[in-house]
C-alpha cells in the first residue's frame, strides 16, 4: 500500500480541480507543463529538507490540503502509477532478456536519512527482490541521485554496483 513522495504528488496534481495554487510565494498554473515541472522541483526540494519521516508524511499531507484531496493509498492511483507486482517480477523469469536492480525499497532521498533507516532501505529492497525476482541482480540505482559516503558504504555491504543518474550533468 506504500504510495511514494513523487507518485503521491503525480496523482494529486492529476486529480485537483484547482487550476492554480500558491506555493510558498510563487503562483503556479497547473495547466502550465513549465510551471508544474518547476512545482515539482520545488517540492522535491522541500521534501529532501525534511529530516524526519513525521516531517515528510506533514509536508505530503499540507500538498494534498492545499489541492483540496486526500492523500491517495495504491488503489486509488491510476494503473501507470502502480507498482509492478510480485507476480509481475516472477513472471519475467531468469532468463529474460530484463534484468531488474534495486532502487531502494521506498525511493526517499537517502542522504537525508538516518543510517538506520538506509540500511532498511537497501537491505529490504535486496531481500525482496532476492526472494520475488529470477531476473534480479544486485546493483543500486540511487534514489534522485541522493546519496552520501554512508550510503555508499551500507550499499557496498549489499550490493555489487551502485550508481545514480543526475540530470543537467556529465556521467560521471
Amino acid at each position: 500500500e506504500y504510495v511514494p513522495w513523487f507518485v503521491e504528488f503525480k496523482h494529486l496534481i492529476r486529480r485537483t480541480e484547482k487550476r492554480q495554487i500558491n506555493y510558498g510565494d510563487l503562483p503556479v498554473d497547473l495547466l502550465s507543463r513549465q510551471d508544474h515541472v518547476k512545482l515539482l522541483h520545488l517540492f522535491e526540494a522541500s521534501f529532501k529538507a525534511c529530516r524526519s519521516e513525521p516531517e515528510r508524511q506533514r509536508l505530503l499531507k499540507e500538498f494534498a490540503d492545499r489541492l483540496d484531496l486526500g492523500r491517495p493509498v495504491a488503489s486509488d492511483l491510476d494503473e501507470d502509477l502502480r507498482f509492478i507486482t510480485k507476480e509481475d517480477l516472477a513472471a519475467l523469469g531468469s532468463s529474460s532478456l530484463l534484468t531488474v536492480a534495486s532502487h531502494a525499497m521506498t525511493h526517499r532521498h537517502l542522504d537525508s536519512l538516518t543510517h538506520e533507516e538506509q540500511v532498511a532501505e537497501l537491505e529490504q529492497s535486496d531481500a525482496l527482490l532476492r526472494k520475488v525476482c529470477p531476473s534480479y541482480y544486485p546493483v543500486i540505482s540511487y534514489p534522485s541521485g541522493c546519496f552520501s559516503a554512508d550510503s555508499i558504504a551500507i550499499a557496498k555491504r549489499i550490493y555489487k554496483a551502485g550508481f545514480a543518474v543526475f540530470l543537467k550533468s556529465s556521467y560521471r
